[in-house]
């Protein structure tokens, strides 16, 4: 027996808990329908998802339990029980926080105290009720309503002999020896009653098989001892859940395994429609999912009776990763259920963003224009829910550009480099024209003449880099055509490779491969690329493992670049002899005289702040320095 004492204003509570591992609420059992209607995220009705998310374990309540996919059962676990005892604690506060008031009393953040004297017989109050209690919890003992995994009277009795005698052995029968996976005791069972053999094929009070209890906790031994014995592989409880919907609710790969190797149906379905794959979906069992799908060829496009497939329910449960892995199966996500929603549209309702990313980055902009049978998408549907960010993001995304009316195909992918061209051309000639040959400057001296010639040998040698790094791959990682043709791409993955280590979000739905680390999927370029930094628009490229030197080195050159031009138009437009009018200023002057050199400064200048803060970035972030200056070093650790 345990007594926690949480503190002060929070319930005291004894809770009577025995050693071993609490056996699994009967409760457990895969998404029952409950016809919950909710409203329509802008107005009106519509019928909801049946049992939308999974009621959590009562266990501090009021005594009745919410299984975690639906459905109820009374009571505590056969292995646990509970004493709810009410104690309110006073407030107490540490006598250098306490602030005398006028009354004599004292107020502690806002809240009034009792005098000394009646926080003394308070507290000794307390005391006394403690100790009455202490004395009850022994009678309390017998009085633990405990509403086991099996039913019946006996039972209840022996389990309540066992809390009397100070034991706590929760293995009573077949069904809690399979729950617990103690073989031994199950066979123990079997072997010595005949009734104990019977019940390997039958229900419990409950309506759950042993075989339903062994595999939700993936002993596939247990199972495979009950199979052997009379157990039913198909047997399905009162819902016409089968023990391989249990096992998915845990990810139980072996004793899924020993299920389907002996008979079971992939398909099954109960009430609802639901198979395995729509309780893997539901909970989030991204390798339970791969495995019955790629080793069992389990149809993970099937639909549930409200026309839903596992993708819509692993976008409304927020589960990314199952998302990732069905798209890369080529799962329908334009698909819409008796609602019309689309995967997308749930993932809006619930405001998952990262499920929306992955959606969006897979999906078309037509896509993300689909409405719902009340006339909403998934945009409106977010902004109504209160997602704002999320709202703001698909609203981001559906928008029509200037690229997507005008532009198509390779002139798309061609972004601002042809505007930054053209700027640097332009600086090249105005400095020619306006800073080193301009007619009406003084001539220039030696040092400055080599310093300009300095300057535009480093502009042209930029223009090579920025050609170069435009053109050069920046590391694509070429999609497996073989493995998009194919019916079943998952097949053909490599089994060492890191997917199959739980790593699910190197999966690349769009390029169907599996991204080596460190490596992403650009959705401008529509490629995944090794050591993936950023897409730069000025290089209409990404920066990636093959270039970011060369884009470093570009950047470096452009920043020395232009401050050589500034220094040398500075030194130009300040050094030259000028004769002022008394009602002119020297800015005037320069702007009637000189304005080539003047327009040049103000451009230079621009090109030197953005590329000073891009140099600094890309030096700070990606550490292209260091890497490029220790480059073997960097190359047997990269």
């Amino acid at each position: 027996m345990s007594i926690f004492v949480l503190g002060p204003d929070v319930w005291f509570g004894v809770v009577v808990a025995v050693s071993a591992p609490p056996l699994p609420f009967p409760g457990l059992r895969p998404m029952a329908a409950e016809g919950v209607r909710g409203e329509h995220a802008l107005g009106g009705s519509r019928a909801g998802f049946s049992a939308l998310t999974a009621a959590p374990l009562d266990a501090m309540g009021d005594g009745s339990t919410t299984g975690l996919l639906g459905g109820a059962s009374t009571g505590a676990s056969s292995a646990t029980a509970r004493v709810r005892r009410r104690w309110r604690w006073g407030w107490r506060q540490a006598p250098d926080q306490q602030i005398q008031t006028a009354a004599g009393g004292s107020r502690v953040r806002g809240k009034q105290l009792l005098p000394p004297r009646a926080q003394k017989k308070k507290r000794k109050k307390k005391v006394e009720d403690l100790a009455r209690l202490g004395s009850s919890v022994r009678g309390a003992m017998a009085e633990i309503e405990v509403v086991g995994d099996g039913g019946g009277a006996k039972q209840e009795e022996g389990r309540e002999a066992r809390v009397n005698g100070g034991e706590a052995d929760p293995v009573v029968d077949v069904y809690s020896a399979a729950a617990y996976g103690d073989l031994e005791r199950l066979r123990g069972f079997v072997e010595r009653d005949g009734c104990a053999a019977a019940s390997l094929a039958a229900p419990d009070g409950n309506g759950y098989h042993a075989l339903q209890w062994a595999a939700l906790n993936n002993y596939p031994h247990v199972a495979l001892y009950i199979i052997e014995h009379g157990g039913d592989v198909n047997a399905g409880d009162n819902a016409q859940q089968t023990a391989l919907h249990w096992a998915a609710v845990r990810g139980a790969i072996a004793a899924a395994d020993v299920l389907l190797e002996n008979g079971a149906r992939v398909e099954a379905a109960d009430v609802n429609g639901y198979r395995a794959v729509h309780v893997a979906a539901q909970y989030g069992q991204t390798a339970f999912l791969h495995h019955i799908v790629s080793k069992y060829g389990a149809d993970f496009e099937a639909l549930d009776n409200d026309g839903r497939s596992p993708l819509h329910w692993a976008a409304y449960k927020g589960n990314a990763d199952t998302i990732r892995l069905l798209l890369f199966m080529d799962a329908n996500q334009v698909r819409q259920d008796k609602n019309g929603c689309t995967p997308l549209h749930w993932a809006a309702i619930r405001g998952n963003f990262e499920v929306c990313t992955v959606l969006v980055h897979a999906g078309t902009k037509e896509e993300l224009t689909l409405k719902d049978s009340g006339g909403f998408t998934p945009m409106e549907l977010a902004n109504d829910k209160g997602h704002r960010h999320l709202s703001y993001i698909l609203s981001n995304a559906t928008k029509v550009t200037f690229e997507d009316k005008y532009c198509s195909g390779r002139s798309r992918k061609i972004g601002y480099a042809p505007i930054l061209f053209c700027f640097v051309v332009v600086l090249i000639t105005l400095f020619l024209n306006s800073i080193i040959f301009a007619p009406n400057f003084s001539r220039i001296t030696a040092v400055v003449g080599l310093w300009s010639w300095g300057a535009i040998s480093l502009a042209f040698a930029s223009l090579v880099m920025f050609y170069r790094v435009s053109r050069k791959n920046p590391g694509y990682i070429q999609a497996n055509t073989k493995r998009l043709d194919s019916k079943e791409p998952l097949m053909e993955l490599d089994l060492n490779s890191s997917a199959w280590t739980g790593n699910w979000s190197q999966l690349c739905p769009t390029c169907k491969i599996i991204r080596p680390v460190r490596s992403k999927h650009c959705p401008t370029c529509k490629h995944c690329v090794e050591q993936f930094d950023h897409h730069c628009p000025w290089i209409s490229n990404c920066v990636g493992k093959r270039n970011k030197r060369d884009f470093f080195v570009f950047l470096c050159m452009g920043t020395t670049t232009a401050f050589l031009g500034a220094a040398i138009g500075f030194h130009r437009l300040w050094t030259e002899p000028i004769l002022l009018s008394s009602s002119e200023s020297w800015i005037n002057f320069m702007l009637s005289n000189h304005p080539g050199a003047v327009l040049f400064m103000f451009m230079d200048v621009f090109l030197l702040t953005g590329a000073l803060i891009l140099t600094g970035a890309q030096a700070t972030q990606v550490n292209c320095l260091m890497e490029w200056l220790f480059r073997p070093y960097n190359s047997m650790v990269c």
